[in-house]
């Protein structure tokens, strides 16, 4: 095999791997590849291609970390969004005056932040504050928030 025919078969990637064997094998730093009567070309092919499916092996495997990563995310913005939800549930179960206040404000909210060009993950935001814009009612006493007057000072 010629080195333009090596050259040829291998991709780009495994030819400058193979460069790389035989330069280290020039300068003493891999033992020469040499088989008996040839270059040591098919022995760096083949060196070469064993490096080159590790890499393969390497991506592969990084995918699938990323794709799991992925999943446990998605996981937790679901979990994350239950909390919210239930925290707006009891905020809106306290409050016997406004039913479902927080899920006409969320969507008010909502379509306000994409009318004024927000990105789709900000609108997203802006409808998970507007759930708990509220929140401070939990820790008012239940008479005070059902008081018919005005509050005296």
């Amino acid at each position: 095999m010629s080195k333009f025919s090596i050259r040829k078969a291998l991709p780009r990637q495994a030819v400058v791997w193979a460069a790389g064997l035989v330069a280290l094998a020039a300068v003493g730093v891999v033992s020469p590849l040499v088989l008996p009567g040839g270059t040591g070309a098919a022995v760096a092919t083949v060196a070469v291609a064993l490096l080159f499916a590790g890499a393969v092996r390497a991506r592969a495997a990084h995918a699938v970390e990323l794709e799991a990563a992925a999943r446990e995310a998605e996981q937790f913005r679901t979990l994350h969004m239950s909390a919210i939800e239930a925290l707006a549930l009891a905020i809106d179960a306290k409050d016997q005056t406004s039913h479902s206040h927080i899920r006409r404000l969320q969507l008010y909210a909502g379509h306000l932040a994409a009318d004024v060009g927000m990105s789709d993950r900000d609108v997203e935001g802006v409808r998970t504050a507007a759930l708990l814009h509220d929140i401070g009612k939990l820790a008012v006493p239940e008479h005070i928030l059902s008081k018919p007057g005005p509050l005296s000072p």
